[in-house]
């Protein structure tokens, strides 16, 4: 979500599949958006697990573009 300086909501999404994605970090770009990284998983909350990123536009929160990268191997972090 967006807050403006009183703490307001300007905006609020969420995304990802349907069981226990990984938490997501988040950036901010030098021209205002936010840059977030995560997992995604596939199948159930068990399943295969890929990293995932994402580039939101600022003023309302939808993806500018996202990627999907390959399957998560041990205790490998995406950050």
């Amino acid at each position: 979500m967006r807050l403006d300086s009183a703490g307001s909501i300007i905006w609020e999404t969420t995304w990802g599949s349907p069981f226990n994605d990984g938490a997501a970090n988040l950036i901010t770009l030098q021209n205002g958006n936010p840059l977030v990284a995560s997992t995604m998983r596939y199948n159930s909350n068990l399943g295969p697990t890929r990293f995932y990123m994402a580039e939101l536009d600022s003023a309302d929160g939808s993806i500018i573009w996202e990627q999907e990268y390959g399957q998560i191997a041990g205790g490998t972090a995406f950050q």
